[in-house]
């Protein structure tokens, strides 16, 4: 008896989750892509300010909000139209369901991709070795914005191959080749990889600071001006250190339950799951991807809230399009 009980409870909890995910999406995913499009513009106008384009970081933040805004129009933008409207062009047409499904992987792949070339840009800056140092220039950088999108963008082609409609289960990679293995292992790798690189890249900028720190209190010597050069340098990118910091903690923490999700499905794929535990993977999974919509949609603040030289460009290019624009 007790156990139909819990049944029943469970069936009638699990039926509530459908519409709650349906509405999570109209309300949340239409005020995140509104912010998301008002942020990542917001981004790149302050990084392209004369103060900051001078600096490789800079440039990759830049390629980070590009990478953001593919994936909100692509992947949030669709779901919304969906979520009000009721229809789904990607269960009708082939052509757009093949298009979004390759602009969804190149925009979330080129952001994660820059996002960890933030930090190991901010490892090269404030490196103790010169060479490394060197390293971190403007024109290295735009040569990795070019090769990195170059090459997800040739590699999101498999995406134009391998998606298809397949009747009520709408626009999904063909389970009948070698795709959903492919994707399990893809989606493992694209959600841990860049957790893993932020992490460590982000601790190995720390011991370098803390280092730095301590040979503040070295003799004059050569070796003392060579490191207070050094210094200098990393001065006068602490803020793009701070950002990067921030914004590695903000990603982990804000994409924990996706990639709890992805981790999950890739180890449960062979699993028999009842219609209940289906519903319930699926609202966590909707639940992790639309709390890594809002990450995408929140960086302006977030650089505005811990950077007082962001909150300074921010105002310079609000001034800027001002006088550019006023009657």
């Amino acid at each position: 008896m007790s156990s139909a009980s819990n049944t029943t409870v469970m069936t009638t909890v699990v039926d509530y989750l459908v519409p709650l995910q349906n509405q999570i999406s109209q309300y949340m995913l239409t005020a995140i892509f509104i912010l998301g499009n008002f942020s990542n513009i917001a981004n790149i106008l302050v990084f392209l300010q004369k103060n900051l384009r001078t600096n490789a970081c800079s440039w990759y933040f830049i390629t980070v909000s590009v990478g953001h805004l593919i994936f909100l129009y692509f992947g949030c933008l669709t779901r919304v139209i969906t979520s009000w409207s009721g229809f789904d062009l990607t269960r009708s047409s082939i052509y757009f369901c093949k298009i979004r499904s390759y602009f969804l992987a190149c925009g979330l792949l080129i952001s994660r991709h820059f996002l960890c070339m933030i930090c190991i840009d901010r490892w090269m800056v404030t490196s103790s070795h010169t060479w490394i140092r060197r390293q971190s220039s403007v024109k290295s950088a735009r040569w990795m914005i070019i090769g990195g999108a170059g090459l997800w963008f040739s590699f999101s082609i498999c995406m134009l191959v391998w998606y298809r409609i397949e009747g009520s289960r709408g626009c999904v990679g063909a389970s009948d080749t070698a795709f959903p293995t492919f994707y399990a292992i893809y989606n493992l790798v694209t959600i841990l990889g860049p957790l893993f690189i932020m992490i460590l890249f982000s601790l190995l900028v720390l011991i370098n600071v803390r280092q730095v720190q301590q040979r503040r209190v070295a003799t004059v010597t050569e070796t003392t001006v060579i490191t207070k050069k050094g210094l200098h340098y990393q001065r006068k990118d602490i803020q793009l250190i701070k950002l990067s910091l921030i914004q590695g903690i903000v990603y982990v923490l804000f994409t924990s339950i996706y990639a709890y999700s992805g981790t999950y499905s890739f180890f449960s794929q062979t699993m028999i799951k009842t219609r209940e535990r289906t519903i319930i993977d699926g609202f966590i999974s909707t639940i992790g991807v639309n709390i890594s919509y809002l990450y995408m949609a929140a960086t302006f603040f977030l650089y505005t809230l811990v950077s007082q030289t962001f909150r300074r460009e921010t105002l310079s290019a609000c001034q800027h399009v001002y006088r550019r624009y006023r009657c």
